[in-house]
């Protein structure tokens, strides 16, 4: 009994330790003119969907140091970002450029019934 009772300290001693690294971190997202961006979905590595920016550009985000974060938005380029011990991170994203194939528009063209 007393070595079930001692184990049972000991787990959750490691598990209460292991929690204490976890950050909580303020983030504020914009563009490069210093907009702010809604709807990014910010991720960790292990594909765990962790914030997602309000109308301000801002979420807070708990990881830990030497996490690697990814903030991904349709309309820009994503971005990686290892963690340190800052409580307060400004990303600024990048748009990025969609290219759409060439288009012809006929006049009278018959339509096809498939």
């Amino acid at each position: 009994m007393r070595l079930i009772i001692s184990l049972w300290f000991i787990l959750l001693s490691c598990v209460v330790f292991s929690q204490n690294n976890t950050l909580n971190i303020n983030v504020t997202v914009s563009d490069s003119t210093g907009k702010a961006l809604k709807d990014v979905v910010i991720y960790n590595s292990k594909q765990k969907v962790i914030g997602i920016t309000d109308n301000f550009g801002i979420t807070t985000i708990s990881a830990q140091p030497s996490d690697t974060i990814v903030f991904s938005h349709i309309s820009f380029e994503q971005i990686k970002v290892t963690v340190s011990n800052e409580r307060n991170v400004l990303v600024i994203m990048k748009g990025k450029t969609n290219m759409l194939h060439e288009v012809e528009i006929i006049e009278n063209a018959p339509h096809l019934a498939y």
